[in-house]
């Protein structure tokens, strides 16, 4: 890969030799250093038309010395880390995210982001202040949403998934262990949540690309024969590539960070091209899976088959809650508990996605600290899941929700909340808040 003063020499005609780079390479990834080098355009060829030049080297950056290029200017470029984000990108910013409300609603939010922090080619400018539309006129909204890109850099760049070591690619420091590996994984997105509060104010923070390669291993997936949909469900996580979106789902649930996967490919094949992009492999979902997540009898309307490493990312989650959570919501895919609290502000009911069909197939149990709730089941041509509305006790504080599994041995949840109440048919009493403490389980119909 060529450095800028080389690329100037190759297009003005001239053969140089430039070293190779390989993503696999601790010696690339945490120094940035070369593995080798190799002559690109040997045949002198220029791409310049007949009677034009290098604009470069007619400023001045590079010459010749006897037919060998020379760099003269080694700082021409140099303007500081500040400069792109506060001379082109917030000019930039400013004047499309008007353009974009005015084309459609004055009160959108324009997500924002920057090259990934850890490369550390640019500074994030300051958009806070009002003078750079960092609140909607009027409404005392933040403008922008801060939507940086974050991944498992040693998975994605190594193809490999190895739960117990990683690297931090910004200060070439590894961690090694599990615990470590999550800890510098939830600090790495700590620390995109503190650029957000720093240098975009009070504007949500959404991880807006993030996901995991499904050929690593040397593409080991891909030895499985094609799933059909009689095949039965297999143990999960079935394979790294499972165990690594698992992963990378469980550090973005532990920093309460909203995020969107990359990514979905329609037409996602088993070949080398994968998802039709860049020779990338990181589509969740196939045309030509290899394990089958949910039954065919419990999905009769094939809406998770051809789906890729489901059950990590298909979780209970609140959609809506009454108030911002006490603690952060956390689900454990083994024994598909799934814990929520939160401290009221309004009257309005909160509400829990269950994806039955995924991680609940004998049904689910629910238990709450006060008030009542509603389950309703979607049906299988929409992928059989449900959703609990939660009437909190409006003269309590403080709120819990619990979903526990049941089946497999877990028909009792592991710790109980404090006090509860019967859930009751839409539209029905609630139960008194003497109630005593009870489960109930939940299933398809």
């Amino acid at each position: 890969m060529p450095t800028p003063f080389e690329a100037m020499a190759l297009a003005s005609g001239h053969a140089v030799a430039v070293g190779t780079y390989a993503v696999d390479s601790l010696w690339t990834l945490a120094l940035g250093r070369p593995t080798g080098s190799a002559v690109l355009n040997g045949g002198r060829r220029s791409c310049w038309k007949a009677g034009a030049s290098c604009v470069w080297k007619a400023h001045g950056v590079w010459g010749e010395d006897r037919g060998t290029p020379v760099l003269l200017k080694p700082r021409y470029f140099d303007v500081g880390p500040a400069y792109f984000g506060d001379e082109c990108f917030r000019p930039f910013l400013e004047r499309y995210a008007a353009a974009v409300r005015s084309a459609g609603h004055p009160r959108w939010k324009v997500f924002v982001e920057l090259p990934p922090a850890d490369l550390g080619l640019c500074d994030f400018p300051d958009l806070r202040d009002a003078g750079n539309a960092a609140m909607i006129p009027g409404g005392g909204a933040p403008a922008y949403v801060h939507a940086p890109h974050w991944y498992d850099q040693l998975t994605l760049f190594f193809g490999a998934y190895t739960p117990w070591v990683s690297i931090d690619a910004a200060t070439g420091a590894p961690a090694l262990g599990r615990g470590a590996v999550t800890r510098l994984h939830e600090w790495q997105l700590a620390e995109l949540e503190a650029v957000g509060a720093a240098k975009v104010g009070a504007a949500p923070c959404l991880v807006g690309e993030v996901g995991v390669p499904f050929d690593v291993d040397g593409r080991a997936l891909y030895a499985k024969p094609v799933a059909k949909r009689s095949d039965a469900v297999g143990k999960f996580p079935d394979g790294p590539a499972d165990a690594a979106l698992a992963h990378t789902v469980d550090v973005l649930e532990a920093r309460d960070l909203s995020y969107t996967l990359w990514c979905y490919e329609a037409s996602h094949d088993d070949d080398a091209l994968g998802d039709r992009w860049n020779r990338e492999d990181l589509s969740i979902y196939s045309r030509r899976p290899r394990a089958v997540y949910v039954p065919a009898d419990r999905d009769p309307a094939a809406v998770h088959f051809g789906g890729r490493a489901v059950p990590a990312f298909s979780r209970p989650y609140a959609r809506r809650l009454a108030g911002p959570p006490t603690k952060t919501p956390r689900f454990d895919a083994a024994t598909g508990d799934f814990d929520v609290e939160f401290s009221a502000v309004c009257d309005a009911p909160s509400e829990i996605f269950v994806p039955a069909a995924v991680h609940y197939p004998d049904g689910f149990a629910v238990d709450v600290s006060g008030g009542t709730y509603d389950v309703d089941f979607a049906g299988p041509e929409d992928g059989a899941y449900a959703v609990v509305t939660y009437h909190h006790d409006r003269s309590a504080k403080s709120h819990a929700l619990a979903v526990r599994r049941v089946g497999g041995g877990r028909t009792a949840p592991r710790r109980r909340c404090c006090g509860a109440a019967r859930p009751r048919p839409r539209g029905g009493p609630a139960a008194p808040a003497t109630a005593p403490l009870v489960m109930h389980q939940h299933r398809p119909l």
